[in-house]
């Protein structure tokens, strides 16, 4: 129900292939089954299993209504992606995973994903439609449509750690159950969670999934329950909806090591000037002859 395929029309566009070539192998260097961007590109296609993509902080601009496709792959780390709305094409989906297992989604920030056609129910920031055993974690998920679609008979996943806000939908959930979910933050999202449920004729039933781990559950902005012990968890379940709860949600949020959102280029001016401004008070405090 939605599997979809995005072109990807990017003038920069980064591929790895299967047999781990890299089509426009001037952005990343490659060690191993490593590969490490180098710089801004449009989009990436990740067809090779068994590595590791790290983005360094690199922004994928979105020339293409996708700026991440992976398909039928096994084993394959994304991190440290900066995603967002390119100025040549709007973003449809941030990062699209279909047909794929073991995978991990980790440290990225990701924004301004659109709802560019009402059909395209799949519109997100992560879209994963089929496989599962995947890890979606430490992610800065923002100001996109849906911020996490998990499509039909995708299970089971991991989403923990994630900073999912000011999404029209943080969750949508479509026929998927045994998804562990905690120690994220749902923050001014418009739905937090959304279940299909039977509202579609594809879709038999609603999902029911785990929301805590026994111990720490997710921190809801719009969770009105009380703690009055001080524990930092609520003292009642937030109710998801049918059969779905947290049964210990959080009253404050988690500390989430996310990536900045801007791009690295802006990590060595930043220390050049900061590094010539502390050269220069030094040398004026030696002529005070003061040492420090």
């Amino acid at each position: 129900m939605f599997l979809l395929f995005y072109g990807v029309n990017s003038v920069n566009a980064l591929v790895i292939n299967s047999d781990g070539t890299v089509d426009s192998p001037k952005y990343v260097n490659q060690n191993g089954d490593v590969y490490v961007v180098t710089a801004d590109v449009g989009s990436l296609t990740v067809n090779r299993d068994n590595i590791i993509v790290d983005g360094d902080w690199h922004k994928l601009d979105a020339g293409a209504d996708s700026a991440v496709r992976m398909i039928n792959v096994q084993n394959v780390t994304l991190k440290n992606f900066i995603i967002t709305r390119g100025a040549q094409c709007p973003l449809q989906v941030g990062i699209v995973l279909q047909y794929s297992s073991n995978c991990t989604i980790s440290g990225n920030t990701i924004s301004r994903t659109e709802h560019v056609n009402p059909k395209f129910w799949s519109t997100s920031g992560i879209c994963i439609s089929g496989g599962g055993s995947h890890t979606i974690s430490e992610n800065n998920i923002t100001n996109n449509c849906v911020g996490i679609l998990l499509g039909s008979s995708v299970s089971p996943n991991t989403v923990v750690e994630n900073s999912i806000t000011n999404c029209s939908t943080g969750i949508s959930i479509t026929g998927s159950s045994s998804n562990l979910i905690y120690g994220n933050n749902f923050v001014h999202n418009s739905k937090d969670i959304f279940d299909m449920g039977t509202s579609y004729p594809d879709v038999t039933s609603s999902s029911i999934n785990i929301w805590d781990n026994g111990i720490t559950g997710n921190y809801w902005s719009n969770y009105m329950g009380q703690d009055i012990n001080g524990d930092n968890v609520g003292d009642s379940p937030h109710t998801i909806f049918e059969n779905n709860q947290d049964n210990y949600p959080l009253m404050t949020p988690i500390d989430i090591e996310v990536i900045p959102e801007f791009p690295s280029l802006v990590i060595l001016p930043l220390f050049l000037t900061t590094t010539l401004l502390l050269t220069i008070c030094r040398k004026r405090l030696k002529k005070l002859k003061i040492i420090f």
